[in-house]
């Protein structure tokens, strides 16, 4: 992070705006901003176009072993891309239809996360046999189809994810 306290980023310029603006209208982002406060400095420090790849990066690099680590990592991604998405959408960095995009490659990449963890965890328990560990999805047999707002990439923030799976 750039020099300067912490406290001080939140009244400069557009910071102290977008803010003032989510504290005053949703509960829900206030937390998240409460929660992580760097990572939303650095939203706008480091650009939201910019931060967006290296969160999904980040997750992409992440191994799960326990189902309690996965579901609470996830989580905290979840707030973090709800987080940047929102504010880069307000603050007029990303269009509506880019959020939806993002909102939605975010979505699909938890859901290959989570069938990631899960496959390995069979394995795990010997129930079934990976033809590759490190990729476990690929030649699984396994297909996932998002569709609906997912398959067209139209979610938006209350949007539930429909999946067919074979």
């Amino acid at each position: 992070m750039k020099g300067g306290s912490l406290k001080q980023k939140f009244t400069e310029g557009r910071t102290r705006l977008a803010t003032e603006c989510i504290f005053g209208n949703s509960p829900y982002l206030s937390q998240i901003i409460i929660n992580y406060p760097e990572f939303y400095i650095s939203c706008f420090e480091q650009g939201f176009e910019n931060r967006f790849p290296e969160l999904m990066q980040t997750l992409k690099g992440q191994k799960f072993e326990q189902r309690e680590e996965i579901e609470s990592e996830l989580r905290k991604y979840k707030s973090k891309a709800a987080l940047l998405i929102a504010v880069g959408e307000i603050c007029g960095e990303f269009t509506g239809a880019i959020a939806m995009r993002h909102l939605s490659e975010f979505a699909d990449l938890c859901v290959n996360k989570s069938v990631e963890y899960l496959l390995l965890d069979y394995q795990n328990k010997k129930q079934i046999k990976l033809i590759n560990q490190d990729r476990p999805i690929e030649n699984s047999g396994l297909v996932i189809i998002g569709v609906g707002k997912l398959g067209s990439f139209e979610l938006n923030y209350s949007s539930d994810i429909d999946l067919a799976v074979f």
